[in-house]
């Protein structure tokens, strides 16, 4: 489990050109009695991962928690094209662990506030690079509307989630939903362009971000660097 953390993470950062000095291993626990010390309350009993986050004056505690029989389940290998496309949902939990993990702390080398939102839209656009950009098939069209479909066609969010969560969520799956189309529709799309695309996006704050997803056409700018969007 290890490696594949730490493979998802160095993914995720080559993926959008960034680098952050903290590695996911530091900072996972399994154990759910622990997280619920650290946080104070209970962690609902089918909660697979939760990022844990406390703040006291300049500084941020991290945590995150993934479920110790997921991670059993889930064991070291990455996925490829082979993998079963339909089997993939503890793979997902675990990365989007870690994309909370590091968009956060990549946010927080700034002093850039991150929503709650805009953690979650995040984590739903990761999921669907991830899969198909990171193992080598993201300019399998046929392959990228498959995994579409598995993220985005049919949502299943939590039946005892309430009102305020609840909405979130599907605002972010709604948002990543368009943006992954937006990406799959980009003209004279290679594999530059999409890559800088990405790490455009990912730098936007949330009503950057969301304004992105309305307008498409924004998409794709040539730009030179994208580090000097930070």
């Amino acid at each position: 489990m290890e490696n594949l953390l730490s493979t998802i993470q160095q993914n995720l950062e080559s993926i959008y050109e960034i680098s952050v000095p903290q590695n996911i291993h530091d900072f996972l626990i399994t154990d759910k009695r622990l997280a619920e010390i650290l946080t104070n309350k209970s962690i609902e009993e089918d909660s697979l991962e939760q990022l844990l986050v406390s703040t006291c004056d300049d500084c941020l505690d991290i945590s995150l928690y993934l479920d110790c029989d997921l991670v059993k389940r889930i064991g070291n290998s990455y996925p490829s094209h082979h993998s079963d496309k339909n089997d993939l949902h503890d793979f997902w939990v675990a990365l989007e662990g870690v994309s909370h993990f590091l968009y956060l702390v990549w946010n927080a080398t700034y002093d850039r506030p991150v929503s709650r939102l805009e953690l979650e839209l995040q984590a739903e656009v990761d999921k669907f690079v991830s899969t198909t950009a990171v193992i080598g098939l993201e300019k399998d069209k046929a392959f990228m509307q498959e995994i579409w479909s598995l993220l985005f066609s049919q949502p299943k969010f939590k039946e005892k989630l309430e009102k305020d969560n609840l909405q979130r969520y599907q605002k972010a799956n709604a948002y990543a939903s368009q943006y992954c189309l937006n990406l799959m529709g980009m003209k004279n799309q290679t594999t530059k362009s999409l890559h800088n695309e990405l790490r455009r996006f990912y730098r936007l704050n949330q009503h950057a971000k969301i304004s992105r997803i309305d307008n498409p056409k924004q998409l794709y700018q040539p730009i030179n660097n994208p580090l000097s969007m930070i």
